[in-house]
C-alpha cells in the first residue's frame, strides 16, 4: 500500500484531521531532569502503527473498499508524518532513530539486556472502532464514547510513560509539527540546566530571537476590523497568512519565521527548530471566537518578548 505523502497532497492534512483535535487545549509541562537525562544516551524507537486487521476485516465484509482505502491512507499518513517530523526536527539524541511496530519491539525486547538501551515515542489508545463516516471512537466497557482522546507518549518499554500529551486518536500534522520540534528543544534545555530547568527561564532565554523573525499568524485568528491595528502593538515583523502558507513554513523549518501556536496557551514558536520564544494567555479565546478574534491585549503581551530582543 503506497501512502499519501505529506508534500504531495493536502488530503493528508484533511484525512489526519478527521481523527485529531484541531487544537489541544493544554499547556506544556517540563518533564523531570532525571527522566530526560536518562534517555539522552539511549536510542529512540518511534512506534509505527500498522492497520488494525479487525477494522479492515469489518469493512471488507461489508464490501466497502473505499472506506478501507481511506483508513489505510489515514494510518499510512500518520506513520509518514511521524517519520518526517522526527527525522527533521528531533535533535535530542545522537544515535539514529529506529521505526518499528509494537510486535517488532516486543521481539527485540525478549532479550532483556536490550531494554535499557532504548526509549519509545508512540501514540496509544486502548481500543477504538471506526464507522463508515470515518469517525473514530473509543470503546470503553462496551460503550462507544465519541470524542475520547489517545495519548502521545515518551517512555520506556513495558513501563508507564514519563511524558504524555492528550491528542486526538491520532495526532494531526499541526500537533506533530508543534510537539516534536518543541519537545526536542525543551529536552535539550533541561539536560543543560539541571539546577533550574524552568519553562519561563527557557522562554526568556529564547525570546531575543523573536526580534529577527517574521511572525506568521493565521488570518482567521484576527478579526478583519483589527488587522490594520496590529502594528500599533506588535513592534516586530509579522504577516497574516492562510493555513497552507503557515503549514509550508512550519514543515520546511523556515529559519526566518516564527508562528503562533494555540496549545492551551498561545506559544510563539521558531519554525526552524521548535524553540518557544514567547507565550500568552491574553485574549486567546479570540482564536475560538472568530467574531472576537485576537486583539490588543494579545499583541501587546507577545510584543514584550519581541521588544526583549530589540533591546539587545
Amino acid at each position: 500500500m503506497k501512502t499519501i505523502k505529506l508534500f504531495n497532497c493536502l488530503t493528508v492534512l484533511i484525512l489526519v484531521s478527521v481523527i485529531g483535535n484541531a487544537q489541544v487545549n493544554i499547556a506544556l509541562d517540563m518533564p523531570k531532569y532525571k527522566d530526560v537525562a536518562e534517555i539522552k544516551n539511549r536510542q529512540l524507537i518511534v512506534v509505527v502503527n500498522p492497520p488494525d486487521p479487525a477494522i479492515v476485516g469489518k469493512f471488507d465484509k461489508k464490501s466497502m473498499p473505499d472506506v478501507v482505502q481511506q483508513y489505510l491512507q489515514i494510518i499510512g499518513a500518520y506513520n509518514d508524518n511521524m517519520k518526517y517530523f522526527v527525522s527533521k526536527f528531533w535533535k535530542f539524541n545522537s544515535k539514529p532513530v529506529l521505526y518499528k511496530t509494537r510486535a517488532e519491539i516486543d521481539e527485540m525486547m525478549q532479550d532483556k539486556s536490550q531494554r535499557d538501551k532504548y526509549y519509545l515515542m508512540y501514540c496509544y489508545s486502548k481500543s477504538y472502532s471506526i464507522n463508515k463516516d470515518l469517525q473514530l471512537s473509543i470503546n470503553h466497557n462496551g460503550e462507544k464514547i465519541e470524542g475520547m482522546t489517545s495519548v502521545f507518549s515518551i517512555g520506556y518499554y513495558n513501563e508507564s510513560p514519563f511524558y504524555t500529551i492528550a491528542v486526538g486518536l491520532l495526532p494531526t500534522i499541526e500537533e506533530l509539527a508543534f510537539y516534536i520540534p518543541t519537545l526536542s528543544c525543551n529536552f535539550n534545555y533541561i539536560c543543560s540546566h539541571k539546577d533550574k530547568p524552568a519553562m519561563s527561564d527557557m522562554i526568556d532565554g529564547n525570546a531575543p530571537m523573536l526580534a529577527g523573525k517574521t511572525l506568521l499568524i493565521l488570518s482567521d485568528y484576527v478579526n478583519p476590523d483589527f488587522r490594520s491595528e496590529i502594528g500599533k502593538y506588535y513592534p516586530g515583523k509579522f504577516k497574516l497568512v492562510d493555513k497552507e502558507e503557515l503549514q509550508r513554513a512550519i514543515v520546511s523549518g523556515d529559519s526566518g519565521c516564527a508562528y503562533a501556536a494555540r496549545q492551551g496557551f498561545v506559544y510563539i514558536v521558531n519554525c526552524q527548530d521548535g524553540a518557544i520564544m514567547g507565550y500568552t494567555t491574553k485574549n486567546v479565546s479570540g482564536i475560538d471566537n472568530p467574531k472576537e478574534g485576537l486583539r490588543k491585549d494579545f499583541f501587546v503581551d507577545i510584543g514584550d518578548f519581541c521588544r526583549a530582543g530589540m533591546k539587545k
